[in-house]
């Protein structure tokens, strides 16, 4: 086993032990960077859903008001027509009085 030590210490390389915990030291940093990923990922995944059932709402939201609007202005297109049905008998009955009157 001397011979290999001496063999290795020739070349300048450092015993196995030295690798060892150097490498436990990147393992540890690895694993560290890894959980700090899987938790930022966690709040990415988070906050999306919050912001699409935030969009899913507010899309609701708009189409419910042109829903309602729509419906009031039927309504309004309605009335006016009615309103302007009257308002023509009314001038017919108006002009047949102003007649009768004259005659």
């Amino acid at each position: 086993q001397d011979a290999s030590e001496d063999s290795s210490e020739d070349f300048g390389a450092p015993a196995p032990e030295v690798y060892k915990t150097r490498s436990e030291g990147i393992i540890e940093v690895l694993e560290d960077l890894r959980s700090k990923a899987e938790s930022q990922l966690g709040e990415l995944r988070r906050q999306e859903t919050s912001a699409k059932h935030s969009f899913e709402l507010e899309a609701q939201s708009l189409r419910d008001s042109v829903a309602a609007s729509t419906k009031e202005l039927n309504e309004a297109k309605t009335a006016t027509a009615t309103a302007s049905e009257t308002r023509a008998g009314s001038e017919g009955d108006l002009a047949v009085a102003e007649k009768t009157l004259e005659d």
